[in-house]
């Protein structure tokens, strides 16, 4: 659905701005998902913890957001804990996916 989202946010408006609009929907689908796990799921199930490195990473480096940096530190981080995502703790993970964005 946030793709759907973003392709038609970026399809509406001039082409300079689309990455702004994409990073814009990577973020809101990030955040939410890092909300989601901090906050209803830990209530739930009573596991809360921390996870967006690249982004204020790249952003502190360089002074200046960057989609593509964005994309591939999410992407190193979901690569990194997937194998062995059935036997690490939720705590784990995430420090996991910390570390493989920084590097």
């Amino acid at each position: 659905m946030q793709l759907g989202l973003a392709i038609l946010c970026a399809g509406s408006i001039h082409t300079k701005n689309s990455m702004n609009i994409m990073l814009t929907n990577v973020l809101d689908a990030t955040t939410s998902g890092l909300f989601y796990y901090l906050f209803s799921f830990g209530f739930a199930f009573g596991a809360p913890s921390n996870a967006l490195t690249t982004l204020f990473g790249k952003q502190i480096l360089s002074d200046h957001w960057n989609v593509t940096d964005v994309c591939n530190g999410l992407l190193s981080g979901f690569t990194t804990i997937t194998a062995r995502c059935s036997f690490v703790e939720p705590w784990a993970a995430i420090i996991c996916g910390v570390v493989a964005a920084v590097v």
